[in-house]
């Protein structure tokens, strides 16, 4: 019965200190579907795999000569830089980027700006 318990005891503290670690990483924090009343109604999702899902545009939209940009990824530089990118499905050589300078994150939100605007998304 005492083993048990500390057995119990230990897998306990070691989910408790894993959940705390993976806020403090904004590569752990950002993979999820996040929203932005700011930014008007609808999801984005950032994909463990590196892939934006922003059906809606919510949070970037590329168009140039006709051609839109769909095909949206995701990375993260250190702790405080999000830089996202839409390519043309037809010659990935062709992109835009928008880089997200983030100014605080949690679990559930992040505080972003971009261009002098700041921006918050929600869990």
């Amino acid at each position: 019965m005492k083993t048990r318990l500390s057995a119990l005891l230990m897998i306990c503290s070691l989910a408790l200190t894993s959940c705390g670690d993976d806020c403090n990483n904004l590569e752990d924090v950002i993979v999820g579907t996040w929203s932005s009343a700011m930014l008007g109604s609808g999801n984005f999702t950032f994909e463990e795999d590196g892939t934006l899902n922003d059906p809606l545009n919510i949070l970037l939209e590329f168009e140039v000569n006709g051609i839109v940009f769909a095909d949206k990824k995701w990375s993260v530089q250190g702790d405080d830089l999000i830089i996202l990118r839409a390519e043309s499905m037809q010659d990935p050589t062709q992109f835009g980027e928008l880089t997200l300078d983030v100014t605080s994150f949690d679990c559930e939100s992040m505080n972003v700006e971009s261009g002098g605007t700041a921006v918050t998304f929600t869990k």
